[in-house]
């Protein structure tokens, strides 16, 4: 029987509604307005239909009729897409509340809810000011051969039942996570960074406003470090995708999660011949149905691990987390957060949604920004991904199996560790023990190396790729002769002759004149190696993208004014330059060693 949708207030919401709380930030574009139900995108719906998603599509042709039946009088808006999980389907469609009401009386529709609003979910310590990024030291490395602690506290914690923690003991669990895929459904994914080497991928965005999965915010890197970076993670050999629903400000809507969790799913199973992955959700708003039943589809054929949420209050009043309590059995799996003495957190979310708890409070992992870029912060967000890590080790041990991950992951976590639970489920996360045999190898941590640089002679700058072109990682390092533009004007917009260049140029270029991607295309077209653009102000510089459906197949960097005038000058032009990292010891614009110019 159909439900009717949740009443929208006239007021406009402000950030502070719930933002407040969980430290974000509401990005404008979501149009927020409170409802009786907590924050959601004006005049954006989500139903939820008995089905396949064919059958959401027949709707979506339906609400069609509806608007030109002028049921809907709202005008501006009249978007609408079909979403559909394992064998669940949704339509999000824009509209009207009395277009809403109409939809939700049509057969097959099970309810209709407004599109809510979800954010990130961490509480930062005051005693650490963490809001910053802190960095690593780059002369300590972990050094498992001669024993040393885990960089962050819960590593130690999940690998012994009982306190006091280990001192020098490395974390090595017996199993790594190989080849498992953990997908982290947040704010994208720093995949630069040395935790993530050549196990990190980007996935789509989902956040209109920002077109790739990059991470702006830090939380989606800090949760997929925790949950298989080398240095901060439980499954050092599990492959991390970054899928962006939520901002940089940390913000997003049901619709782009569920969206998220949809690709998931798909990507998953056409990949990977059907084989289990773990979807890992550090995020949450009001309880709704929607997302709820959502995750519980994805949870057919993935182990599904959610936040249980940072409000100190009952994980039942909020979504994803309240589709939790049976996690043990089917269903996902909503985690509590546990201090380093084994009290649940004072800001985790307990009652009998929560099914399993995991160290959160003063979690140290990777962040946005740099390679080797770190933060300790606090939250049920963090707790997440120690499960989900776990969850990948789990699978690799019984074969992709969900229900056998399952239920050793449950059987082995310690019983009754939990002070104040305030739930049925008193159980701590514990990492799996191999069933005789030596232990699976753990992979080396990559050395911390320098910022790769571009370097001329003695003089080194700084650099960025483009998002264009051929990936260039921290380890590549490509060499070369730097030539000026030719064939063509100064701006390098022109097309040139197939041979203009030699295979060994690498042509520097001024910005301006043109796209970046057309300067680029002459310089392949032309025969060069690669492109460095320099900047013609004193801007920061930035990584050139292009979302045409053209290709290059040559590299290209940008570079700052300051370096790029510099090497344009005749004493650098027809000299060696070098991008990337080099063992030799360079030195700084000025002549003096330096990592940067």
């Amino acid at each position: 029987m159909s439900r009717t949708v949740a009443v929208l207030c006239a007021a406009a919401a402000v950030a502070a509604a719930t933002g407040s709380e969980i430290r974000a930030t509401i990005d404008d574009s979501l149009r927020p307005v409170t409802t009786s139900m907590g924050l959601a995108v004006a005049n954006s719906w989500i139903a939820a239909v008995e089905g396949p998603e064919h059958a959401c599509d027949q709707l979506r042709r339906r609400i069609d009729v509806l608007r030109h039946n002028e049921i809907d009088a709202m005008g501006g808006m009249h978007g609408s897409e079909a979403i559909g999980i394992e064998d669940v389907c949704f339509v999000r469609f824009d509209g009207s509340e009395t277009l809403a009401e109409a939809v939700a009386q049509e057969p097959r529709v099970k309810f209709v809810e407004p599109n809510f609003i979800v954010t990130t979910q961490p509480t930062f310590d005051e005693d650490d000011a963490v809001r910053n990024t802190k960095k690593r030291k780059k002369d300590k490395p972990s050094d498992t051969s001669k024993g040393s602690d885990p960089l962050s506290w819960g590593l130690n914690r999940i690998d012994q039942s009982d306190l006091p923690l280990s001192k020098g003991e490395p974390f090595q669990p017996d199993y790594s996570g190989d080849g498992v895929n953990i997908y982290v459904v947040d704010t994208g994914l720093n995949v630069d960074h040395n935790d993530f080497v050549r196990r990190g991928r980007l996935g789509p965005s989902f956040v209109p406003s920002e077109k790739t999965a990059e991470d702006y915010n830090g939380h989606g890197s800090h949760c997929a470090g925790t949950a298989a970076g080398t240095s901060f993670g439980v499954a050092t050999g599990a492959n991390i995708i970054g899928v962006k629903v939520l901002s940089g400000g940390g913000s997003g809507s049901n619709s782009g999660v569920i969206q998220g969790i949809k690709w998931a799913v798909e990507d998953q199973m056409s990949k990977n011949g059907g084989k289990a992955g773990v979807i890992s959700l550090s995020l949450g708003g009001g309880r709704n149905d929607a997302i709820n039943e959502a995750v519980t589809a994805a949870s057919k054929s993935m182990l599904v691990v959610i936040a249980a949420g940072n409000n100190d209050a009952d994980a039942c009043r909020y979504s994803p987390a309240s589709a939790g309590g049976n996690g043990a059995n089917k269903g996902p799996i909503t985690v509590g957060s546990t201090d380093s003495s084994d009290r649940r957190s004072s800001f985790s979310n307990y009652g009998n949604c929560v099914d399993i708890f995991a160290p959160g409070t003063s979690i140290t992992s990777a962040w946005k920004g740099g390679v080797d870029s770190s933060n300790t912060i606090s939250g049920t967000s963090m707790a997440t991904p120690h499960v989900a890590g776990v969850a990948a080790l789990m699978l690799e041990k019984n074969g992709y199996n969900v229900k056998k991950a399952r239920d050793e992951l449950f059987k082995d976590a310690a019983p009754g560790r939990v002070s104040d639970a305030k739930t049925n489920s008193n159980k701590l996360l514990q990492v799996p023990v191999r069933n005789g045999g030596p232990p699976t190898p753990m992979p080396t941590r990559p050395p911390t190396l320098p910022p790769p640089q571009v370097c001329v002679g003695s003089m080194c700058t700084d650099f960025v790729a483009a998002k264009f072109g051929p990936k260039f990682s921290n380890k590549d390092y490509i060499s070369g002769k730097l030539v000026e533009v030719k064939g063509g004007d100064s701006t390098g917009c022109s097309e040139v002759g197939k041979k203009t260049y030699k295979s060994s140029d690498i042509v520097l270029i001024k910005r301006g004149g043109c796209d970046f991607f057309n300067k680029v295309k002459a310089a392949a077209d032309g025969g060069a190696m690669a492109v460095i653009h320099y900047m013609n102000d004193n801007k920061e510089i930035f990584a050139p993208n292009y979302y045409g459906k053209d290709s290059v197949d040559i590299p290209s960097f940008m570079i700052s004014f300051d370096a790029g005038s510099k090497f344009s000058s005749n004493s650098y032009i027809n000299s060696e330059v070098s991008i990337g990292q080099s063992e030799k010891k360079k030195q700084g614009l000025r002549g003096e060693p330096s990592d940067a110019a």
